[in-house]
């Protein structure tokens, strides 16, 4: 059972004798799905999935009404921008469910740019919750004192809080702040589906078959 390309796909050739001095060979090629989830923010929308799988949920407004297009809360220019000049951003922001049932390590990754107006304060705190926002843990608060010249890549080993019902949120901190936070390219990809070999059983059901698996779940027979 081998990978040798490593593109995904597994070929399995099963050589069996038929006794009469024969043999009936089977190859089976199996092709592992990517669990990677993903919003780009390419249009004003909190629903979008831009990965091999689909979120949970779409994004979620918090102290806002849930509008993409509008508010101190929104999408702009293909990224997510949380504040404005002398506004109250307290207990706002956004948050997203993954289902990362099966899983054994997961990264979330993104990118973020802090753009000063005047007035320096306030804050913008990313948190991770594994059990459906009943509890959160932060993961790092992004002060708002400054400007960025160019997008920061952030990665999290979020491996911890692996669940069915994962939740990533961006949570502002601030009453009168005057700046903006921008994030784009939301990302969590499972680790665990590397180059491991998925359980796979077969009962010879013709000379060739293909199936899909994820790796490291519950056998397949074909």
């Amino acid at each position: 059972l081998t990978d040798a390309d490593l593109d995904g796909t597994y070929e399995v050739i099963d050589t069996v004798d038929d006794g009469n001095l024969g043999f009936d060979v089977q190859t089976i090629n199996v092709t592992i799905l990517d669990s990677t989830v993903l919003d780009q923010f390419n249009s004003v929308s909190y629903s979008l999935n831009d990965g091999p799988k689909d979120w949970a949920d779409k994004w979620h407004e918090v102290g806002e009404t849930e509008n993409p297009g509008a508010g101190r809360v929104r999408i702009v220019g293909g990224e997510v921008r949380i504040g404005g000049d002398d506004v109250d951003i307290n207990g706002r922001g956004l948050y997203r469910e993954a289902d990362l049932s099966g899983s054994t390590t997961a990264t979330l990754s993104f990118s973020y740019q802090r753009q000063l107006l005047d007035d320096s304060g306030g804050s913008i705190t990313l948190s991770i919750s594994d059990d459906g926002g009943s509890t959160w843990n932060n993961l790092k608060t992004y002060s708002l004192n400054g400007t960025d010249s160019s997008p920061v890549l952030e990665e999290f080993d979020i491996s911890a809080f692996i669940a069915s019902n994962t939740q990533v949120r961006f949570i502002g901190s601030g009453s009168d702040i005057g700046s903006y936070f921008f994030f784009d390219n939301v990302q969590i990809s499972d680790e665990a589906f590397g180059n491991n070999q998925p359980v796979i059983t077969s009962n010879g059901g013709g000379d060739n078959a293909s199936i899909n698996v994820i790796e490291n779940t519950t056998s397949v027979t074909t």
